[in-house]
């Protein structure tokens, strides 16, 4: 059995990687959902398809990431001798917003990595990494780890990703969203609501939706989210390719 696992900041990702897995790359949701890697008030979620497993799990923000891949490498250092529960595949998908750089999210990663002296050369953002550590029965344990960073190329959130993907395809949606994004960026003006930019990236996104989908839009985002197929987008395809790999 292959394990792998898809770290995620919130709700957002969360809700657009189950999508994504299942509808791309045919992972399967399973109702048996014992032993699967949860941290504290987050979500996770087990996925199959053949001999493979895979967990996507929300951290809760980029200042959780060094904690939680922590806690993953904890699993691989306490694996049983036929290493059925180690994971083979370690995804940290993360975005480019003001509250962590690159920088920081490869240093938060390296630190969880040293901890249990694990070997590896070289971590950098999309590109798959190997690594090797031994266990506490003095086994060795072999792995891939993946920092995705997302959009890869401009900063913003993932909500940035996502609108971005939308207006590349749709001349027709990238007016709208280009008008809604002024709207937002003007309306505010003394900053008494939209005071941060994490805070305007979310409301860029849920103005654009509350046009595209105004019955909708004050139900869950993530039943907003499942309803767009996102498989047709170039951008989501080009930029999530490296999960085909899982």
């Amino acid at each position: 059995m292959i394990n792998s696992i898809i770290l995620c900041e919130g709700s957002t990702d969360f809700a657009l990687l189950q999508y994504y897995m299942r509808k791309v790359n045919c992972w399967e949701d399973t109702k048996a959902q014992h032993n699967v890697i949860k941290f504290d008030s987050q979500k996770s979620r087990l996925f199959v398809k053949e001999n493979k497993q895979l967990t996507i799990a929300s951290m809760g923000g980029c200042s959780r990431i060094e904690a939680s891949v922590g806690i993953v490498l904890e699993r691989n250092f306490n694996t049983s001798p036929r290493q059925e529960d180690a994971y083979h595949n370690i995804v940290i998908l993360t975005d480019r917003d003001e509250a962590c750089t690159e920088a920081e999210i490869i240093a938060s990663v390296g630190r969880a990595l040293d901890k249990y002296e694990v070997e590896f050369t070289n971590l950098c953002c999309n590109r798959w990494v190997d690594c090797h550590m031994i266990s506490n029965i003095g086994a060795n344990v072999v792995f891939r780890i993946l920092l995705l960073v997302i959009p890869f190329t401009t900063e913003g959130a993932i909500e940035t990703f996502l609108l971005e993907a939308i207006a590349d395809k749709d001349e027709y949606d990238k007016q709208i969203i280009n008008q809604t994004n002024s709207f937002v960026e003007q309306i505010d003006e003394e900053r008494r609501y939209l005071n941060a930019r994490r805070t305007i990236t979310k409301a860029k996104f849920d103005v654009y939706f509350s046009i595209r989908t105004p019955v909708e839009q004050f139900g869950e985002r993530q039943k907003i989210l499942i309803n767009v197929p996102w498989e047709d987008y170039p951008k989501i395809q080009r930029d999530f390719r490296l999960l085909g790999d899982l």
